[in-house]
């Protein structure tokens, strides 16, 4: 009788009179397959910002050249990373305090100072008008030419608007910082004083502003235009000048009051309210505890 046919093995199973793998010089099935690449995890990146670096050990089946349980090389850096990377080891590189925390002193090289070697600036305070006068911080020299030193007198603003209502909505304070005792350099000179006797300073009739360079002497010097109100006063007879073909008095040049824009007036007796006193004598004398005790 006929035998059926036999049944197929199994996967995985060898059929009946197969040779042993590796027999007679041939190879597993699987033996030629590529051991899987080893591909690290450091440089994954989400967008443009680097996950952190995880490194996992070469497995043993893997291991090719006795480097089981070793750590892979890091992946390189790209160049803008490479470049942050040296800085911020330059930076933890830096010497420290003697305490051993970190120096945070200011480099006294980035701090911004005026050249020392830079020329006082020239300003003339008339000449220069509608110029920005030079910072109070910075090194000028002044030339009064008919305007006050700025640094006597000077204004918060450089600049005032002509318009009431732009000085209405500006809303912005103006004011005066006056210094008459102000500290100058030699080259600038004292401040020239005048002396005009028992008259007294020239003054305008109306809003009695002193005499000053915008002063302007008409009809021949018999008379004077205020610069602040405009009025027009007569001159007094001892101050009387004639003027010279470009209208200006002919001893313009001898009058520091007519050539400076800052001057002191000696003030005579009406503008004094009472006579004036001799100084006066303060005597002070510590009586306290202490001194008394210590002796003379």
């Amino acid at each position: 009788p006929s035998r059926p046919p036999p049944a197929p093995p199994p996967p995985g199973a060898l059929p009946l009179g197969a040779p042993p793998p590796g027999a007679n010089g041939c190879a597993p099935p699987h033996a030629h397959a590529a051991a899987p690449p080893v591909v690290p995890l450091a440089g994954l990146t989400v967008g443009d910002r680097p996950r952190a670096n995880s490194r996992r050990p070469i497995p043993h089946a893997y291991a090719t050249d006795g480097s089981v349980g070793s750590t892979p090389a890091p992946a390189a850096l790209p160049p803008q990373r490479a470049a942050a990377a040296a800085q911020d080891g330059a930076r933890e590189s830096r010497p420290a305090d003697g305490d051993g925390s970190k120096s945070n002193r200011i480099d006294p090289s980035q701090i911004p100072r005026p050249e020392a070697g830079k020329l006082p600036e020239q300003f003339a305070t008339r000449a220069g008008i509608g110029m920005t006068p030079p910072p109070a911080t910075s090194s000028f020299i002044v030339e009064d030419d008919g305007n006050c030193n700025p640094r006597y007198m000077r204004l918060t603003l450089n600049q005032v608007s002509l318009e009431a209502d732009d000085l209405n909505e500006s809303a912005i304070p103006l004011g005066v910082v006056v210094q008459p005792l102000a500290e100058v350099p030699e080259a600038e000179g004292p401040v020239p004083v005048v002396d005009n006797g028992d008259v007294g300073p020239v003054r305008c009739g109306r809003c009695r502003a002193y005499i000053n360079p915008f002063f302007a002497f008409t009809d021949r010097g018999r008379s004077f235009a205020c610069n602040m109100c405009g009025m027009v006063s007569p001159t007094p007879r001892d101050y009387y000048c004639e003027l010279d073909q470009h209208g200006d008095r002919i001893d313009l040049r001898e009058r520091p009051e007519l050539c400076y824009g800052a001057v002191e007036f000696v003030a005579p007796e009406e503008f004094q309210a009472r006579p004036p006193l001799p100084p006066p004598l303060v005597l002070l004398v510590e009586a306290t505890y202490g001194t008394v005790s210590s002796g003379p």
